[in-house]
């Protein structure tokens, strides 16, 4: 997946991970949820900041998430930990991870979801996730202008 930030205008390359990698995101995220009481019902009905932050506050998933990124790039740049050291890369930190989960956990999904005969397109889903960011109402409204989630300036 190759975009343009709608923030910064940065050039960013999420390439897949490895499926032990991959595999591991999936886990080290259900972990977080499940510590939380959190479930991906509760993020798709009205508690997405929460999930969010559930992810966000576990350092054990932003490693993670670092590691199946590490053939991805951020202008050129390997995106490692210390690429987000710039503050202006700090506003696209939360667009990377999100576009990280969905390529990487996206599949996994896709087939899951197939199996118990529910048929969402991801662009659908993605525009459920980008409407529910709008939405949530209270600490959500920077989150909701920090997603980057662009139509059109995304090819994959």
């Amino acid at each position: 997946m190759e975009y343009k930030s709608e923030i910064t205008g940065a050039r960013i390359i999420i390439n897949p991970c490895s499926f032990m990698e991959a595999f591991k995101l999936k886990s080290v995220i259900q972990r977080a949820l499940m510590s939380t009481g959190m479930n991906i019902e509760d993020a798709f009905a009205e508690d997405l900041v929460k999930f969010i932050f559930s992810l966000d506050s576990s350092e054990e998933v932003m490693l993670c998430l670092f590691e199946c990124l590490k053939r991805s790039q951020y202008n050129d740049a390997a995106i490692k930990p210390d690429v987000f050291d710039d503050l202006k890369a700090r506003e696209d930190l939360y667009d990377i991870f999100f576009n990280c989960i969905q390529v990487n956990l996206g599949p996994f999904l896709k087939s899951l979801l197939s199996k118990l005969g529910i048929n969402v397109p991801a662009d659908q889903l993605k525009g459920l996730l980008k409407q529910k960011l709008k939405t949530t109402s209270g600490s959500s409204a920077a989150l909701s202008q920090g997603t980057g989630i662009s139509e059109g300036t995304q090819t994959e």
